[in-house]
């Protein structure tokens, strides 16, 4: 369900150079407005997604329902009709971190957390799915000195 959103509401991350120095890039800037956008728009698919009224049917071998690993996938299977409710929220999620001498990495993500209540015949199941949806991972890279001392050595 979340690849489908993430491919309905379209790519088009871009990053720009927003400026260089002897030709090299120094800075990075992002479309927010398209970020942004794409991060409402997964959101409200999935939210419509998960508002569709009706059941859907899942099937599972008797060993699943064990918890045990020994006995997943083995069994006679057992279908289950479920229903499903509950709301999606995301959070823009953005860091740099050092790659190297000199370089930069530029991450940019949307967090998706969905809360859920299953309807089973035997009762509810609250499930809480979170999911990472990576927009871009870029380096940064600068000028790499002839000399390198690290001025805080590791004991």
């Amino acid at each position: 369900m979340l690849t489908e959103a993430v491919d309905e509401a379209g790519q088009g991350i871009t990053l720009y150079n927003s400026g260089k120095l002897d030709g090299r890039p120094v800075s990075l800037s992002a479309n927010s407005a398209e970020i942004n956008r794409m991060n409402n728009k997964i959101r409200q698919i999935l939210n419509e997604k998960l508002a569709k009224d009706g059941y859907e049917t899942i099937t599972l071998t008797l060993g699943d329902l064990t918890d045990l690993a020994y006995f997943s996938g083995k069994g006679p299977e057992i279908t289950v009709s479920f229903q499903q409710t509950g709301v999606v929220d995301t959070k823009l999620n953005s860091d740099f971190s050092s790659a190297g001498i000199n370089q930069t990495r530029f991450r940019a993500s949307i967090i998706v957390l969905a809360e859920f209540i299953a309807i089973l015949p035997t009762g509810t199941e609250n499930i809480t799915v979170t999911e990472e949806v990576l927009l871009c991972d870029e380096i940064i890279v600068g000028e790499i000195p002839n000399f390198y001392s690290d001025s805080n050595p590791k004991a």
